[in-house]
């Protein structure tokens, strides 16, 4: 196993906390905000479909799944990793024209969250995830 905690950068304050925003919206099933946000990040242009919107949010809330469980999240029995990967190849192949790559800065963080949850995975990790995450989430909106 290779863990490697020299490859990391700083994100941009503001695009952190739009980040967080977003994480707590899907948490907290506010798809307003979670537009709003998804927006400000760049995974939405502003004038996408309301049809377009329900499926990157649907996309949205399937990969933040340990966020939005209650309770312990079984990363060892579940099979999240197949079902975005699913979703992401519907949406990026679907044919319409609404998608887009979503900004470099968010494929980085993707693939450390893809990283964490497949150690997880591995491990047989079972964790109150939204319990633990919630406290860091409110600190980057807050601006610590």
């Amino acid at each position: 196993m290779l863990l490697d905690f020299g490859s990391t950068i700083e994100l941009e304050q503001g695009f952190a906390q739009h980040y967080a925003r977003l994480a707590l919206a899907l948490m907290e099933s506010d798809w307003s905000a979670a537009r709003d946000h998804a927006v400000a990040i760049g995974y939405l242009a502003p004038d996408a479909s309301e049809a377009f919107v329900d499926r990157i949010l649907a996309v949205l809330e399937l990969v933040c799944e340990p966020l939005c469980h209650p309770g312990v999240y079984d990363f060892g029995g579940s099979d999240l990793m197949q079902r975005a990967r699913s979703a992401g190849f519907d949406l990026a192949f679907d044919g319409t024209d609404e998608a887009s790559t979503p900004p470099p800065i968010t494929l980085f963080l993707h693939r450390k969250l893809m990283g964490s949850f497949l150690l997880c995975h591995r491990l047989g990790a079972r964790v109150p995830v939204a319990e633990l995450v919630r406290p860091y989430l409110q600190r980057c909106i807050d601006g610590g």
